[in-house]
């Protein structure tokens, strides 16, 4: 029986969810591709993304100012 692949060519588009490798430890996390860039005389596109839990983070560092610059100004 002989087998046959596939190739599938994924369509990615700006504010898509994917998998990317954490640069820190290689482990793939949840992430948002903020930008696609490409090489025109090149089939390689580059996904600029934004791990969400960076962005979770920053919005929970974001609501401790707040919360504390408001409580300082009581």
């Amino acid at each position: 029986m002989a087998s046959s692949s596939a190739v599938v060519k994924a369509t990615w588009r700006e504010g898509d969810s994917c998998l990317a490798p954490d640069p820190r430890d290689g482990t793939l996390r949840e992430a948002t591709i903020k930008r696609l860039t490409s090489i025109s005389n090149t089939n390689d596109t580059t996904a600029w993304v934004r791990f969400t839990h960076l962005e979770k983070d920053a919005e929970d560092e974001e609501k401790k100012r707040r919360k504390l610059y408001l409580s300082q100004n009581s």
